[in-house]
């Protein structure tokens, strides 16, 4: 979990991570942070379990999906349980995924 500004940034830190040795992290969609957000607590204790983090409280983390060249969408893991944008130059949290 790392902070970043421009939701490109925060694509290439997912990609360029090797977190717990493995290299296939990516920046998740705004649908795929909507299934974050309603297995966030399964989520957590999974996370703790093994040795990894929380989502934090009132963060807002960066998504993959674009709202315009200039805005892209974040979402509020424990605010209102829905997607927002904002300027892909203001800084946000990101929380890289994995497919399985």
């Amino acid at each position: 979990m790392i902070a970043a500004g421009v939701t490109h940034g925060a694509a290439i830190e997912c990609v360029n991570s090797n977190n717990q040795g493995f290299n296939d992290w990516f920046l998740p969609s705004i649908d795929e942070l909507q299934q974050i957000y309603n297995q966030r607590v399964v989520i957590d204790a999974t996370a703790l379990s093994n040795g990894g983090s929380v989502l934090v409280y009132g963060a807002k983390y960066w998504s993959s999906t674009n709202w315009s060249t200039t805005d892209a969408y974040y979402f509020d893991i424990y605010g209102q349980g829905e997607p927002n944008m904002r300027s892909k130059f203001d800084v946000g949290w990101v929380r890289a995924v994995r497919e399985f």
